[in-house]
């Protein structure tokens, strides 16, 4: 229907797909708790993901929740600069996602593979919201998977970017110790040969004097 093929090119523009794209968001907001739930389950199933295991569920949850609040918000926004600054806070959550994860020593495989267990409990709740009558219609389901992949992509490539920039930082401080170290150690070889030096000096005037 022309209608909605409309919907489709540019569904900000129909206020019926938008209601309703914001009713599905505020649905998701009243399931978060449940989605982090889900979410903390398939990490503690996950054989690969153990430095969660000995951090406490606020810290384990981190700046995920932010993620979802910045989709469900997502979902009920109008308009391409709203668009564009709310992409901009969800890279920022990421980053810090990415940050907090370094700084809890996870390495950057776990950081990869838990934000996957977040899409796949996202992914299940959009389909079980989905099969609400309310929310029926492949046109909504399939515009709220293209907005949460968008943010899940944001996410991830934010994260694993904040990531590997603390560990440059890390590995450049690490260099700059170690120069530090082989000036120091130049300095004292120096020192140690200006002392055989002058040690020899004395040496050879001791025994010219004999």
């Amino acid at each position: 229907m022309p209608g909605e093929s409309a919907a489709l090119a540019d569904p900000w523009n129909v206020p019926v797909l938008h209601d309703r794209l914001s009713a599905f968001g505020k649905r998701l907001a009243e399931r978060r708790a449940d989605i982090l739930a889900a979410w903390v389950a398939r990490v503690d199933a996950d054989p690969k993901l153990l430095t969660g295991a000995s951090l406490p569920l606020s810290q384990l949850h981190d700046h995920l929740s932010a993620l979802l609040e910045d989709f469900e918000a997502r979902l009920g926004m109008v308009g391409e600069s709203a668009r564009r600054a709310a992409a901009g806070v969800q890279a920022g959550d990421a980053a810090a996602h990415g940050m907090h994860r370094w700084q809890q020593g996870f390495d950057l495989a776990e950081v990869v593979r838990e934000l996957a267990r977040l899409n796949e409990a996202v992914v299940a709740e959009i389909d079980q919201c989905a099969g609400d009558p309310a929310f029926a219609g492949h046109e909504l389901s399939r515009e709220v998977h293209r907005i949460w992949a968008g943010i899940y992509g944001v996410a991830t490539s934010s994260s694993v970017e904040q990531f590997f920039r603390l560990e440059e930082i890390e590995a450049a401080s690490h260099v700059q110790e170690l120069e530090r170290a082989v000036e120091s150690l130049q300095t004292v070889e120096t020192q140690r040969a200006a002392l055989c030096q002058q040690a020899a000096h004395g040496l050879r005037g001791n025994l010219s004097v004999v």
